[in-house]
């Protein structure tokens, strides 16, 4: 199957995004798969260990812990998850 341009395997890069304030960020989403963090893509690795800020449910964060050594973390539910991305 062909990646479309800006998506690579385990990573999908969203357009820029500008704040009230005009701050552009970008937001990546990393896929973890069955949860088995040897399956983990090299650029979704290097994705977390880039990224600012890292949302999920505790599941996931806990199989990408050893690549969260800057971010922010933030845990969600699924009672929360609108709030936790509007945080984002």
């Amino acid at each position: 199957m062909p990646i479309s341009p800006g998506r690579t395997p385990g990573r999908l890069r969203l357009p820029l995004i500008s704040d009230s304030a005009n701050n552009t960020r970008s937001i990546t989403v990393v896929a973890v798969g069955p949860g088995d963090s040897g399956m983990l893509t090299l650029q979704g690795r290097e994705a977390l260990l880039e990224a600012d800020l890292v949302l999920g449910f505790t599941t996931v964060l806990n199989v990408v812990q050893p690549w969260l050594d800057k971010a922010e973390v933030r845990p969600m539910t699924y009672r929360d998850q609108e709030e936790a991305l509007e945080y984002a």
